[in-house]
């Protein structure tokens, strides 16, 4: 006959004294006809083995010592002869075998975090896991958005009529929804409890964050800078654009692989700190992008006292003012919202580090994670949606894109004047951005020459 393992139910489990032990299974031993191994009480871990059948080997969940694995069992076999197994080894008493016991426990995820944190990053970490539904609902929702803002910027960056300062602005809003669909994308696809003790996904993750955020900063702090140029009439060179663009992604690049660093050296463990949780160097990242941030205040309220408060004759002639002004403003609140996700995430530190301060820290918590994962809509909403220029200029994109020339409906006389008078002033800039790049050329072709 085959052994068979028997669960044992808990109310047989430990009895403090002999006599509770063998009252409690007494029933039992009556109810249960044929051979049966006697019910056995160990004075030592306080064990009630209950009366059990032949060939079976009965299990009981382990004693709750410290020492021992309380999700293992011990283990009693009863021999065909209706007696408990005796290991000669030992002792000529029945064999409880507690090997099972002492092997290491699997703990859960919340109490491997718990040997590398402390209690209130748990907490963090907890709160932000417990909302995840709503979160990924609203990091969803930013997706699509931007994925639409993304098609929209794509469409006025190939049209022709685009001048070559707006192609500029539009390349930089392109840049900054990539880094936010990314910084979006990263987000969905890591949970920060459990993921946290990944220590490759964990910190690949939160470089990804760190980068994306800085660069999305970086261009916004572009795109002031363009609506300055535009202002002052400033000629943009072409070579300026490139090189401020690969100086701030090698920039943003260098401080993050530096702040990722220095963290693994330093917190040589299993665990990264993903999300909300800073660590010793976090100043490395944060403090470029509160002077960031700053700088964007200064530079766009010059831009926005200029655009209000001073005559620009040339704006009013290209038709530009308008957007200009909604364009300043909306940086200038995108800016604020940025700072405002920076320093709640200040103030969640401070309150995680407060003792006495436990239910604010969900509320703060989970008030950071929804901003964060709302940065998307605010965006697309201030930059795009609500900027006049591209809503002015997406009719006429998609009526080029989607439909055929025969299928365009008839233009009016006065529309045909002002179509041709931008038209006019278009070649003209081209032809004036195209001559000064010839003679660049030309002065650096005879200087090598000279050389």
């Amino acid at each position: 006959m085959d052994a068979v393992t028997t669960e044992v139910p808990t109310v047989w489990k430990r009895y403090a004294k002999q006599a509770d032990c063998l009252d409690a299974l007494q029933n039992i031993s009556i109810k249960s006809p044929g051979p049966r191994c006697p019910a056995d009480w160990e004075p030592h871990t306080y064990m009630c083995w209950p009366p059990s059948p032949p060939g079976v080997t009965v299990r009981l969940p382990c004693p709750p010592y410290d020492y021992l694995n309380p999700d293992e069992f011990v283990t009693r076999v009863c021999q065909e002869n209706a007696t408990w197994y005796v290991n000669e080894t030992f002792d000529d008493k029945p064999y409880s075998n507690y090997y099972d016991c002492f092997l290491p426990r699997q703990g859960s995820a919340e109490e491997n975090l718990r040997k590398w944190v402390n209690e209130k990053t748990v907490l963090i970490l907890k709160a932000l896991n417990a909302h995840r539904i709503p979160h990924l609902t609203l990091h969803s929702f930013d997706l699509f958005l931007l994925l639409a803002s993304l098609l929209l910027c794509v469409i006025l960056l190939t049209r022709r009529a685009t001048r070559p300062t707006d192609k500029y602005k539009f390349l930089v809003l392109i840049l900054a929804i990539i880094s936010l669909i990314a910084n979006h994308v990263t987000a969905m696809s890591i949970q920060a409890f459990y993921d946290s003790s990944n220590i490759i996904k964990c910190q690949i993750a939160k470089t990804i964050v760190s980068f994306t955020n800085i660069v999305f900063c970086q261009c916004l702090l572009g795109y002031v800078f363009l609506c300055m140029f535009i202002i002052m009439e400033y000629k943009i060179k072409r070579r300026y654009i490139n090189a401020g663009f690969s100086v701030s992604i090698v920039l943003a690049l260098a401080l993050v692989l530096f702040e990722a660093c220095l963290e693994i050296l330093q917190h040589n463990s299993r665990y990264c700190g993903f999300g909300t949780l800073q660590t010793s160097y976090h100043w490395i990242i944060t403090a470029p992008k509160f002077f960031i941030i700053a700088c964007i205040f200064c530079i766009d309220s010059v831009a926005i006292y200029g655009i209000y408060y001073l005559g620009q004759p040339h704006l009013v002639k290209t038709g530009q003012q308008l957007a200009l002004k909604v364009s300043t403003v909306c940086v200038l609140l995108m800016s604020v919202y940025n700072a405002v996700c920076e320093v709640m995430l200040v103030l969640l530190h401070a309150v995680a580090a407060m003792d006495h301060v436990t239910d604010s820290l969900e509320v703060y918590t989970h008030s950071y994670s929804a901003l964060s994962a709302s940065r998307g809509i605010v965006f697309v909403t201030l930059m795009c949606f609500l900027d006049p220029q591209s809503l002015a200029l997406l009719p006429c994109a998609c009526l080029h894109m989607f439909s055929h020339p025969e299928e365009a409906p008839p233009a009016s006389p006065q529309r045909l004047v002002s179509e041709k008078k931008q038209s006019l002033y278009l070649q003209e800039e081209y032809a004036q951005q195209d001559d000064y790049e010839d003679n660049l050329q030309t002065i650096e072709t005879g200087k090598q020459q000279r050389l």
